[in-house]
């Protein structure tokens, strides 16, 4: 399957309405710098530069889950600690969560991965 194919597949039915978060991660975290890499999978997208510091995942049709990779935990409540792939974990309901706050941890995470 083609990216187009997996995004179409991962953001289909009740999830479509979540589509515009993913796009506007995407604009964030592609304007981070030249060596972001986007790879999208079957379950998400993973966001890589030296080593993966995000996943997108639309987790249920309420929310896309961003996955994060930081050096230390936020102070906000919308920041969970986690086990896995990630350190971090923000759910996201809709395109106007992502805040100022959002963006800040995406770029250290993206900074942590260099």
């Amino acid at each position: 399957m083609s990216d187009d194919e997996l995004l179409a597949a991962q953001y289909a039915g009740g999830k479509a309405h979540l589509r515009p978060v993913l796009d506007e991660l995407m604009v964030i975290a592609e304007g981070l710098g030249d060596d972001v890499a986007v790879v999208v999978q079957k379950t998400g997208v993973s966001l890589r530069r030296t080593k993966q510091f995000a996943v997108v995942r639309a987790a249920s049709a309420k929310r896309v889950e961003l996955g994060l990779n930081l050096p230390a935990t936020p102070e906000d409540e919308r920041v969970r600690t986690t086990t896995g792939m990630c350190s971090h974990r923000v759910d996201l309901p809709d395109a106007e969560a992502l805040d100022e706050a959002v963006a800040g941890w995406l770029r250290t995470a993206y900074q942590a991965a260099g």
